[in-house]
């Protein structure tokens, strides 16, 4: 990423060319010193998923140990604050809902709430991989793969508005559908 960020960054400045660069992580390895090593090349944003507050979230997203990872993704992001734009992502099903509440929660009064420029949460859905697999490559006007039904439609809105609400930034308009077009190399 180092090396990648770099020669990229000298290529655009030799053609006089305007480069930032962003990036979605995980979190868990974003800390100052890698944040600052960028800084000078681009670097201006970056995007987390959380999975709810911290007991769910932990649920979900572990260490090969079966350690959570919220704390050290919260504590990164609060060590790097005021240098980089944040994007919030989160995911949800039925086990997690209500704790994202908590999360918009703990997001506002965090030390880094200031640099977030977006914060939105989407369900977690089956999807019909027979389908997906029949349509992998090709472009179609209607998914048949997944749709949300009118209870995440609900609760997509619902969070938002308490997002809004919260004070942290929110989409115009939030995304009523799939989060990326299927295929086998792209994983949500």
């Amino acid at each position: 990423i180092r090396k990648i960020t770099k020669e990229l960054w000298e290529h655009a400045q030799s053609r006089q060319v305007e480069f930032d660069v962003g990036m979605v992580t995980n979190g868990v390895l974003l800390t100052p010193e890698f944040v600052d090593e960028l800084l000078p090349f681009g670097f201006r944003w970056v995007k987390i998923t959380f999975d709810g507050d911290r007991e769910a979230h932990d649920k979900k997203r572990v260490w090969h140990d079966g350690r959570g990872t919220f704390d050290t993704i919260y504590d990164n992001l609060s060590r790097i604050r005021g240098r980089l734009k944040i994007a919030i992502g989160g995911n949800f099903d039925e086990e997690n809902y209500e704790s994202m509440y908590r999360l918009v929660e703990r997001l506002k009064a965090s030390p880094f709430a200031d640099d977030i420029m977006v914060a939105r949460f989407k369900p977690i859905m089956q999807i019909n991989t027979k389908v997906a697999s029949e349509r992998e490559g090709k472009i179609t006007s209607f998914c048949e793969v997944c749709a949300f039904n009118e209870t995440q439609v609900s609760q997509i809105l619902s969070l938002q508005e308490k997002t809004y609400q919260a004070g942290l930034p929110v989409q115009d308009r939030p995304e009523i559908g799939p989060c990326e077009y299927h295929s086998r190399h792209s994983f949500t």
